[in-house]
């Protein structure tokens, strides 16, 4: 029987409505009481590496850098890559995200592409186009969960391209 039945009852039968209501009310908290702690006693389902909310690395990182991601990524690439220019454009073309295309270039030739741009964005335009060009081509996503772009792993892509 239900709480609002019990209370209906207990009124019907002539109780006191004060002592009715309280005893409702008791009964409402026991309940919850009794709810919270079956939760608390149930065993909980393993946590999957994939649920699990990731820790920023402590390491360099695009999100414990002092300044916009833009600013992160020119501040590795002039720092580990001196020997190249580096030419920054606006790659957003017809996308609604964000995006930044970045040329490193040596000697006025082209070396690399690397393209920053959101995970929500389905464009593949630069990197087709790099493909028809045989220009290498990198992309970073500058908002994807749990990605932190640490300085190490920007580095080690770009290095692996230019040498």
């Amino acid at each position: 029987m239900g709480i609002f039945s019990k209370l209906v009852g207990d009124l019907a039968s002539g109780k006191d409505p004060l002592e009715a209501m309280k005893k409702a009310a008791k009964d409402v908290l026991d309940a919850a009481q009794n709810t919270q702690q079956q939760h608390a006693e149930a065993p909980r389902p393993a946590q999957s590496a994939c649920d699990a909310d990731p820790e920023m690395p402590s390491e360099p990182n695009q999100y414990n850098f002092p300044g916009t991601y833009t600013e992160y990524f020119r501040t590795v690439f002039a720092e580990a890559f001196p020997a190249f220019e580096t030419r920054w454009s606006d790659a957003s073309g017809k996308s609604s995200h964000k995006a930044t295309k970045v040329e490193f270039l040596q000697g006025g030739c082209v070396k690399l592409v690397v393209e920053l741009k959101s995970d929500r964005s389905e464009s593949n335009y630069l990197r087709r186009a790099c493909e028809r060009e045989g220009v290498p081509f990198l992309r970073f996503y500058y908002d994807h969960y749990g990605w932190w772009n640490t300085r190490a792993y920007v580095e080690g892509r770009v290095r692996a391209v230019l040498g």
